[in-house]
């Protein structure tokens, strides 16, 4: 702050949640993915009023990458070798 760089704090899902201003302007979601409740903070800017903030939880990590890998040209083969190698999950 003293040499003008912009920063701020770096919160725990706890912190955030118990922010006066995340629970004043009720950011606070709560999402499902399957069984699963998944914590989420939602959009704070407005649009003519509403929100813009999805009401479709994250997806699972590597959930998506096949179907994003093959969009970008890889092939199954391609694929099967990062993951053999750790790159993807």
């Amino acid at each position: 702050e003293a040499r003008g760089i912009p920063a701020g704090p770096i919160n725990t899902l706890t912190e955030v949640f118990d922010d006066p201003q995340v629970q004043h302007r009720r950011l606070h979601r709560q999402l499902t993915r399957g069984e699963l409740e998944v914590p989420q903070v939602a959009n704070p800017l407005r649009f003519d009023g509403d929100s813009a903030t999805s009401e479709v939880a994250p997806p699972r990590l590597g959930q998506n990458s096949d179907a994003i890998l093959a969009e970008m040209g890889l092939t199954p083969d391609d694929i099967a070798r990062l993951r053999r190698a750790g790159v993807v999950r």
